[in-house]
């Protein structure tokens, strides 16, 4: 029997090309993708991370782009890293239990002195990748919140955070369509 032939992880030129785009999104401007190697250790504890002090993490290939939503001006990020399947399932994992680790801090453990209080509270997704998960933070003081997605897709690490002011049909859609873009970064 011959030996089953494993894909190679996904190079940062591959995820790249796997980013969402204006013509993926009627309605939004991107700026150009930026690939680089970035640190993990941000949403591997994302209660650390919301407190502005994310955790240090191994450099692996990541793609990113902002995109602008033209009615408001207001940018989602998608950000993939080739993390490795068990790296991208635990840090969904532990996305989904910031709402329960962390619900609310108050501003002596966060990172920015404008901000008094964050709540985080767990965000319905949709059902895409090996996992998913999401979250909503809002912060006090400063005001505003923050809106995240994020799923496991074999050996990739997806996220798209900046989704505070869609409508949960919209934030669907875009991350429904981000889900089936890495079907060919495998």
């Amino acid at each position: 029997m011959a030996p089953t032939a494993v894909a190679p992880p996904p190079t940062a030129a591959r995820l790249r090309a796997a980013l969402l785009t204006a013509a993926d999104l009627p309605g939004y401007g991107f700026d150009d993708p930026i690939e680089h190697s970035y640190g993990v250790g941000d949403f591997a504890d994302i209660c650390a991370t919301l407190r502005g002090k994310p955790a240090a993490g191994a450099k692996v290939p990541t793609a990113q782009v902002a995109l602008l939503r033209s009615k408001t001006g207001w940018p989602i990020v998608e950000i993939l890293a080739a993390t490795g399947s068990n790296k991208a399932l635990t840090m969904v994992a532990g996305i989904a239990e910031a709402p329960r680790k962390c619900p609310a801090m108050a501003l002596g453990e966060l990172g920015n002195p404008s901000v008094t209080r964050v709540e985080v509270r767990t965000l319905e997704v949709p059902r895409v990748g090996d996992a998913a998960a999401g979250l909503r933070a809002t912060y006090d003081g400063a005001g505003g919140a923050t809106e995240l997605v994020a799923f496991a897709h074999g050996d990739v690490f997806a996220v798209i955070a900046g989704m505070s002011n869609l409508e949960p049909a919209e934030r669907t859609r875009i991350v429904e369509k981000a889900a089936s873009k890495l079907k060919p970064a495998r």
